[in-house]
């Protein structure tokens, strides 16, 4: 009995192991997260990359799922935010835990390389601004 335990516990130990990884393996975890181009070879500079924290996908058939965790950034006395993202023109805005959330992204959308092309909304010093026709690396 005690042998059939032990089996059935390191079989659900891998089992969730498994498919841990597998839900993060299409994830950007560590950035740099936005370019200027879809094959992600021109970065934009540092302190646009510090507006966000991660990106996680969840890969279904036709569609991925995206959680993109932003967050503000101050430099001297200036604090700035991605204040709404927008995909295919789907515009989606922070959460109060500063997630935005793409439940369903045409997986046409995203190129070879894991770029999907987005809009910001920046807000800094009481200004909006827009950034139109940026990548997002959602892979590496």
């Amino acid at each position: 009995m005690k042998t059939r335990n032990k089996l059935a516990s390191v079989i659900l130990t891998m089992a969730l192991l498994i498919g841990t990884s597998l839900s993060a393996f299409a994830s950007n975890l560590n950035g740099p997260f936005l370019f200027r181009d879809a094959a992600l070879t021109k970065q934009y500079p540092q302190h646009a990359q510090a507006c966000f924290r991660q990106v996680l996908t969840e890969e279904g058939e036709e569609t991925t799922g995206l959680k993109v965790y932003v967050k503000d950034v101050t430099y001297f006395f200036i604090t700035g935010r991605i204040t709404s993202m927008t995909i295919n023109g789907e515009r989606r805005e922070p959460d109060k835990n500063q997630v935005i959330t793409f439940s369903a992204v045409d997986n046409d959308l995203i190129s070879k390389d894991g770029a999907v092309k987005v809009s910001l909304e920046l807000s800094y010093l009481g200004h909006k601004h827009d950034v139109r026709n940026v990548y997002l690396d959602v892979i590496n």
